[in-house]
């Protein structure tokens, strides 16, 4: 995983001297730049390389995951914080009078302060660092605190962003917050490194098929899962997604149904809004196939062929 800047630096010399260090270390090599706000709320853009012994059949099977898009917004991962988080994540007024000076304030002010509706900024190492606050400051955005100065993001609220699970701990980083924001900022985001895996793991058929080539789709929404606070679960659930352009909608709940390994428990969806017996796994294991190849080019976005989810009922609505 690397930035994308890695594509075309030093005029794409840099990228063809790495394709062809694996090629001839006996690799075939595939790349994709993946944008992490498909599922998380946060714009990321990274490129994903997958090397593959040439010899392995799964280098003909592999093919990128396809993932949703939730749409979801940085409001979704914020948290409650005390008087004392507030006392130290409240920018300070010397670093809030350089930030509102700067020439990215002044053209763009939500490139510092964030809207709360829409996907955070790529988090980066050097956040909160007072160094980063020059004409052209450089920041992961600052959440707003009405009529106050901005508050940095907590240390929970980047985990989330990054995709990281609710059990992860933090305690040992609770007097290390700069060095917390270096290491999450460098870090990569959960969710969308399980979804690349899980498909090169089904592309070696090292894992139970339940429907053909969405492995990694599933993967990456049980991290989604594990990421969400427990009071927000039910929310993400029943995001509505597209599934096929222009054939039809569900919600994550209905499309991890779909997705179940035959024999496995259904603990990631609550009973009041699982499709259950409704959904026909029958009906599905015969209109999902493998992908082509090469993607067609009716399909450019790479949607998941006929993985159709037009004849799942919505699920029903929760108790009152």
């Amino acid at each position: 995983e690397n930035v994308p800047g890695i594509l075309n630096c030093d005029d794409g010399r840099v990228m063809a001297e790495v394709l062809q260090g694996l090629e001839e270390s006996g690799y075939r090599v595939a790349h994709r730049v993946i944008d992490s706000s498909s599922i998380l709320p946060q714009k990321r853009r990274r490129v994903y390389f997958v090397a593959i012994r040439m010899d392995l059949p799964a280098c003909e099977r592999f093919r990128f995951p396809w993932l949703p898009q939730l749409k979801r917004a940085l409001e979704e991962v914020l948290e409650p914080i005390t008087e004392e988080q507030k006392g130290y994540l409240t920018v300070s007024e010397k670093y809030w009078s350089k930030l509102v000076t700067s020439q990215v304030y002044l053209e763009k002010p939500s490139d510092i302060v964030a809207v709360l509706e829409e996907p955070a900024a790529p988090l980066i190492s050097g956040y909160g660092s007072t160094r980063s606050a020059g004409p052209f400051a450089a920041v992961t955005q600052f959440v707003p605190q009405g009529e106050e100065r901005p508050r940095m993001l907590s240390q929970r609220e980047c985990a989330r962003l990054q995709g990281f699970p609710e059990s992860y701990r933090l305690e040992h980083c609770d007097d290390k917050h700069m060095a917390w924001y270096r290491a999450i900022g460098n870090a990569v985001s959960v969710p969308m490194i399980s979804a690349v895996a899980q498909a090169l793991l089904d592309a070696l058929e090292l894992l139970p098929r339940a429907v053909p080539s969405m492995a990694g789709t599933r993967a990456s929404l049980l991290c989604l899962l594990d990421a969400c606070p427990a009071d927000r679960k039910n929310a993400l659930l029943r995001k509505e997604i597209q599934l096929l352009p222009s054939l039809c909608t569900a919600n994550v709940a209905a499309l991890l149904a779909a997705l179940e390994c035959p024999g496995e428990e259904r603990g990631h969806v609550p009973p009041e809004i699982h499709p259950a017996k409704r959904w026909q796994r029958r009906e599905v294991k015969a209109q999902a196939t493998a992908p082509p190849t090469t993607q067609p080019a009716s399909n450019p976005a790479g949607y998941p062929p006929a993985a159709a989810v037009s004849t799942v009922p919505a699920p029903p609505a929760p108790p009152a």
